[in-house]
Formats: structure tokens, C-alpha cells, sequence
């Protein structure tokens, strides 16, 4: 089963910063860059002028409309079933 809480103790910056310098080792460590090229605009992911309620209702309708399809697959399969079930009958 796994662990729900993978907690670890930090270092801090302190201690860390000392033990880069000290032993001239190089930073591997840091944040993803984020940076776009002027053509391609600002990412709204990282924009904090974007309207943060669209974007997240604009994943909340590709979640209803990817459920919206499978219920209506298992509908018609059901329905498909029981047709075959009706016809298998009558013979």
C-alpha cells in the first residue's frame, strides 16, 4: 500500500548554500523554466493577468464532455446487448 504522507526532512538554504559553495559542486536543483518567446505570447498558466475561472471551466467542460461520451457508449452498448439478447430469444 503506499504511503499517503511522504514527508522527509529539509535542508536550509543556508546549510545547502554553504555545502555548494564549499565543495564547488554545481546547482542541479531549481525551478522549470517558464520563459516564452515574444511570438509565442505569455503562457496563461504562468500569466497572472489571466482569468484563472475560465481556464479551469474550460477543463471542467473536457471532463463533462469526455463523461458525457463514455456514458453514452455504455448506453448504446447496453442497448446493443439487449437487442441481441431480444433477437436471440425469438429464434
Amino acid at each position: 500500500m503506499p504511503e499517503i504522507n511522504e514527508t522527509y526532512e529539509g535542508i536550509t538554504i543556508e546549510t545547502k548554500v554553504n555545502r555548494i559553495t564549499q565543495s564547488k559542486e554545481p546547482i542541479t536543483d531549481g525551478a522549470p523554466l517558464i520563459y516564452t518567446d515574444r511570438k509565442d505570447g505569455v503562457n496563461p498558466a504562468y500569466d497572472v493577468r489571466t482569468d484563472r475561472f475560465e481556464i479551469a471551466l474550460e477543463a471542467f467542460s473536457k471532463i463533462d464532455a469526455s463523461r458525457k461520451a463514455k456514458r453514452e457508449a455504455r448506453a448504446e452498448a447496453a442497448a446493443k446487448a439487449e437487442a441481441e439478447a431480444a433477437a436471440a430469444t425469438e429464434k
